[in-house]
Formats: C-alpha cells, sequence, structure tokens
C-alpha cells in the first residue's frame, strides 16, 4: 500500500515543491529494497533507510500482524492490485508488518504540524489535509 500512496503524493509534488515542501520517505528495508521501491513506483522525493526502525519507535508508529492484515486491509488491497499495485517478495521494503504515519515538520522550529499514525495497513491522511498542514 505505501508504493500507491507514494505515487498518489508525487501526482502532487508541483503543490508541495510551490509550498517549498520536501517529499521524505523513510524504509525498514535494505538499499537494494529501495531501489527495487523507487522503480516500482513514480515517488521523485527523497529515500532514507530506518532498519533498526529508530525514527519509527521516536514517532510512535505502530507495529504488528493484527493491525496490518485486515479485512478491510485485503479489501484496500484488491482495489491497489486493480490499479496495478502488487506486493512479491522482490518488491516489498522491509518488515511487512511494520505500518507506517506521516509526518509534517514545521521550517525552521521543528515543530510538529500534521501528523498521522496509521492504524491499519490502508490508514492513509488525506492529501489535502496534508497540503493544508504545509501551508500553516
Amino acid at each position: 500500500m505505501c508504493k500507491l500512496q507514494a505515487d498518489e503524493l508525487s501526482k502532487r509534488k508541483e503543490e508541495f515543491d510551490a509550498l517549498n515542501v520536501k517529499l521524505i520517505a523513510i524504509s525498514t528495508g535494505s538499499l537494494e529494497q529501495a531501489k527495487r521501491f523507487l522503480e516500482a513506483t513514480k515517488f521523485n522525493g527523497e529515500l532514507y533507510l530506518d532498519q533498526n526502525k529508530f525514527i519509527y519507535r521516536a514517532l510512535g508508529l505502530n507495529h504488528g500482524i493484527l493491525k496490518t492484515v485486515t479485512l478491510s486491509g485485503i479489501a484496500a488491497s484488491f482495489q491497489a492490485y486493480r490499479k496495478g499495485y502488487t506486493v512479491t517478495a522482490s518488491t516489498s521494503t522491509g518488515d511487512p508488518w511494520q505500518l507506517g504515519g506521516f509526518i509534517v515538520i514545521g521550517p525552521h522550529d521543528s515543530k510538529i504540524l500534521f501528523k498521522h499514525v496509521a492504524q491499519t495497513s490502508h490508514d492513509h491522511p488525506n492529501i489535502d489535509e496534508i497540503l493544508a498542514a504545509c501551508k500553516q
């Protein structure tokens, strides 16, 4: 599901650029997995690795099979599959049970302007809400 979100964000990169906002993704995967992720998506931001999950823990992001494999998550996966997104061993990145989040940090004071902690594998914030936070 993170591939779909990465592509959706990238479609609106010009809006983020106009606000002088960088798109940054953080992965728990290896360098090779990160390269495959970038090849499999249209993501045109920066990608960093956090294999030890220091940032994930510091931000309080969720982890666990029961949060990742849900009926609604399976339904969302089928919808993503119909859009051409698949997950295979060669395209997965990092810990499959690690859920993500979305953070908008202010320009100079490091103040968190927006934070979304995913509760399930398909729980992604609305991009318009993210853009609104970037305008603060």
